[in-house]
């Protein structure tokens, strides 16, 4: 069932500031960078725009506002309509107080339904019997277009269309109970949206990940004490540990010490000096598993880098 929606040219604006059983895991908070840098129906492509909102007000040096009421008529498929006016553009831009537009200028949205049944074995009133299943496939395809005005230099600083994917899955007695326990078009819909318009934040701004780590918490007997003041962000004890051992004269304790220390490092934000303690674990000590982290490390530093241009 393919559902087709009216589009709206709708305004969203904001300031342009964006941009082992010898080891234990730990989830380490980081800014990712954006992907790039830059200096339905109605209610459905609203929905969108507030996702985007949304997102975009997880930065702290962005405010991000859905103007409720500013609509420009977009043309009603996925093509894209004409590039705003550049008086209408600034107009806006002075109105509002912000530096830069970001236009919702395409949206529409495909809904496909697959059902079928299977005769399942089911214990009734303690006898196995064969009964039959029901079930159903929900998958709703939603399709948006994004352009970024930037008035200072009349720049377009972006514009570009996503395919974003929701779907759902239910069992049932029948037909009817399953199609019961799917949202209604209208909230899937609306639910497709705030999920597209969340993926355009990452997109275009500074985004909160979480990301996995891994320590050795053994070595010798104070490697398991530091382990355990790890585990209650008491870091500054699990350093002071590892920090004695890293030029041990067991080269299999010493790397390991300057791993751990290397990841200490990274979680106080320091990555020149991670990087500095992950290459004396391998290169002076050589633990293997040195050798990833160390590429790891460089990765995050050149994303770092973009990070701070984007948060400047």
């Amino acid at each position: 069932m393919k559902v087709k929606f009216t589009n709206y040219l709708l305004l969203i604006l904001l300031p342009l500031a964006f941009a082992s059983c010898r080891t234990s895991s730990l989830q380490v908070e980081m800014l990712k960078p954006a992907t790039i840098s830059i200096g339905a129906d109605r209610e459905g492509s609203q929905e969108c725009m507030r996702g985007l909102a949304s997102g975009l007000n997880s930065n702290p040096r962005i405010t991000a506002v859905v103007i409720e009421g500013v609509d420009y008529r977009g043309t009603g498929t996925a093509e894209w309509p004409e590039f705003l006016d550049w008086y209408d553009v600034n107009e806006l831009c002075t109105r509002f107080r912000v530096d830069a537009i970001v236009a919702l200028e395409t949206f529409d949205s495909d809904i496909k339904l697959r059902q079928g049944s299977r005769e399942v074995e089911r214990t009734i009133d303690k006898k196995k019997v064969m009964v039959t299943e029901y079930s159903a496939d929900l998958r709703l395809v939603v399709r948006s277009g994004w352009t970024i005005y930037q008035p200072q230099g009349r720049q377009i600083v972006d514009r570009n269309a996503f395919v974003d994917e929701m779907e759902w899955s239910e069992t049932g007695v029948s037909p009817e109970d399953v199609m019961r326990k799917f949202p209604s078009k209208r909230a899937a819909i609306n639910e497709s949206g705030r999920f597209s318009g969340g993926k355009y934040a990452v997109r275009i701004s500074p985004t909160w990940m979480t990301e996995s780590r891994s320590y050795f918490r053994k070595a010798n007997d104070e490697f398991i004490l530091a382990a355990k003041y790890v585990k209650i962000g008491n870091w500054n004890d699990a350093i002071f540990i590892w920090r004695r051992y890293a030029r041990d004269k067991d080269p299999k304790v010493a790397g390991r010490a300057n791993y751990n220390m290397a990841l200490a490092s990274e979680v106080e934000g320091n990555l020149t000096l991670a990087l500095e303690w992950a290459n004396r674990a391998w290169q002076d000590y050589g633990l293997k598993k040195a050798r990833n982290y160390i590429d790891l490390l460089k990765n995050r530093i050149r994303q770092q880098e973009m990070l701070d241009k984007q948060m400047e």
